[in-house]
């Protein structure tokens, strides 16, 4: 069709304005002014086909990236999204093949014919005259001076796009949903709830848990694997270090008589030196409470400016590891110091783990004791009381005539019961969510991710706290329901046919995501699938080492389902 098509173009007089257009064209446009691409011969190769630069450049034009102005790391990230698409693509093109599918020349030209092309997995409008009509010379044009493509490497995209949208719809058919699934769902969506929830942060608890390198050791040892990864995905913190120092201390403050203070410190001094663990004196009689909780250890410092009166930074410098230093004098105060490791360089994974094991155990042991904490009010909520005489309620608001009423006349103005001695307010915040639907990835709002306070959000009764507190990130959570409202079953009745059509359209999404995740998956597993990392990369673009390097390209990832 195309070629009886190509018979009827128009006049030479047009043939010379096209020539003038294209010539302006190919000088700005043209395959010399995007760099070096032709020194990339191919920008994947997918189960034996070859994807080339210029088909990758086609894909990234249609998309809509190719030529922005955005960071590069951003731009292979887009790229690389792309690449995915080209990859799907091509994995269902050839599983179409293989059930037997096959496009015809005429199919192709058909729908060329009537305006439209596919690009990854999309339809898109076809250039067309200034009649309205089609034209195969200006389609020609088009798809070279637009895509770089000729007339033939085009339809055989086309081919490989409609045999992938013949998978999509074999897919489809495959997709079965009962009124009951359907109305379910609708439920599961249009029940809301909402929670006064009480947030206790672990981040306090950081500083009261003591340092033993011991321990510490033998934590890096049963959590290799944890260690090794947290090395990995924070490798350069552990990389061109100037040199630090990391120190145990006991402060005693200087009050008034800094004779009666130095002899303080001199006793201290005495009970270490003579074999009492500095750690427990530190926890016990130093004055920083910043360090205290820790036993005296604090987080590395830079070694030529440690953060101490300046006249102690040479004292410092001279302290051998693992030797207690005499009892120094600042202005403040008197110092008794201890060296324990010194760094600098590039640190490897054997020299980073402790300091790694360090901050891994405190993450869980702060958690630890936010949840006791969380738990101590939860027994007492079970008990009776109530969280908003537990915790202050984020608006509650004084009235000013109760404020400058006095006190005996308020405790008047109350029933019996509220009179009775409280124990004192927290000054932890009950917050309250707004009304939310139950989400398959478990956010609520407020809160955060966590699918199991999400279950309990919707068996809670009205007014009844969760029996026990939950865990999202390094914060713990007690939670109440203060509301839910039901779903309307009228609304499903008026609106149920269109509904079963959406859940239907939305589960073969989910199913071809699926079933095109996997089989790359399996491709993958087989090396059936390669990407050139050039391809992605823009032509003589030069890396910032400061920035770190580029994005790496792991195929099909933008298909996987995200963690919650």
């Amino acid at each position: 069709m195309l070629d009886v098509m190509r018979k009827h173009s128009r006049s030479f007089i047009i043939y010379i304005f096209f020539g003038i257009i294209i010539a302006v064209f190919v000088v700005n446009f043209g395959p010399q002014s995007a760099g070096c691409t032709a020194t990339i011969s191919h920008a994947a190769r997918i189960e034996g086909s070859s994807i080339s630069q210029a088909l990758f450049n086609y894909a990234t034009s249609v998309a809509g990236i190719r030529d922005r102005n955005i960071p590069e790391r951003q731009m292979v990230q887009l790229r690389a999204m792309v690449m995915d698409h080209l990859i799907v693509r091509e994995l269902l093109a050839n599983d179409a093949e293989d059930l037997g599918f096959r496009i015809s020349d005429k199919e192709i030209d058909d729908m060329i014919v009537k305006g439209r092309f596919l690009a990854l997995g999309q339809p898109h409008p076809l250039v067309r005259g200034d009649d309205g009509k089609f034209d195969y010379e200006l389609l020609s044009r088009w798809v070279r001076y637009s895509f770089g493509l000729t007339v033939a490497k085009f339809k055989e995209e086309q081919r490989r796009e409609l045999l992938a949208d013949k998978l999509r719809r074999y897919l489809q058919t495959q997709v079965k949903a009962s009124e009951s699934e359907v109305k379910d769902d609708f439920v599961v969506k249009n029940t809301q709830a909402q929670l006064a929830y009480v947030r206790f942060s672990s981040a306090d608890a950081r500083g009261k848990i003591l340092y033993d390198e011991a321990k510490l050791r033998a934590f890096a040892a049963e959590h290799k694997k944890q260690v090794e990864d947290y090395y990995k995905d924070n490798k350069t913190a552990f990389q061109n270090l100037p040199k630090q120092v990391r120190l145990q201390l006991i402060q005693v403050k200087i009050e008034g008589d800094r004779e009666a203070a130095k002899k303080k410190a001199e006793a201290l001094h005495k009970r270490v030196s003579g074999g009492e663990p500095m750690s427990k004196v530190a926890l016990a009689e130093s004055d920083d409470l910043d360090s205290r909780g820790t036993g005296g250890v604090i987080s590395w410092r830079n070694e030529d400016s440690p953060g101490f009166d300046p006249k102690l930074t040479p004292e410092l410098a001279k302290l051998q590891k693992d030797v207690l230093s005499p009892v120094l004098e600042a202005k403040d105060a008197f110092y008794i110091f201890k060296v324990i490791a010194r760094r600098s360089g590039n640190l490897s994974l054997g020299q980073a783990e402790v300091d790694i094991a360090e901050d891994l155990h405190r993450n869980e042991e702060s958690v630890k004791v936010a949840r006791a904490e969380a738990e101590g009010y939860l027994k007492r909520a079970l008990a009776g009381e109530k969280l908003k005489d537990m915790f202050t309620p984020e608006d509650e608001k004084k009235d000013d005539d109760a404020a400058s009423q006095p006190a005996s006349q308020e405790a008047a103005s109350k029933p019996a019961d509220e009179t009775k001695e409280r124990p004192p307010r927290s000054p932890l915040k009950l917050e309250t969510t707004n009304m939310f639907s139950r989400s398959g990835k478990g956010l609520v709002p407020g809160i955060g991710v966590s699918r199991e306070l999400m279950t309990a959000a919707f068996t809670l009764k009205k007014g009844e706290v969760a029996p026990k507190p939950f865990v999202v990130g390094q914060l713990v959570y007690l939670i109440q329901l203060v509301d839910r409202k039901d779903a309307d079953l009228s609304e499903w009745a008026k609106r149920k046919d269109d509904l079963i059509e959406d859940y239907v359209g939305q589960k073969w999404s989910r199913n071809v995501r699926e079933y095109a995740y996997a089989r790359c998956q399996t491709s993958l597993k087989e090396k059936r699938i390669s990407i050139n990392p050039k391809s992605l990369v823009t032509p003589g673009f030069v890396p910032d080492k400061k920035e770190g390097p580029l994005p790496t390209f792991a195929p099909c990832s933008s298909l996987a389902e995200r963690p919650n």
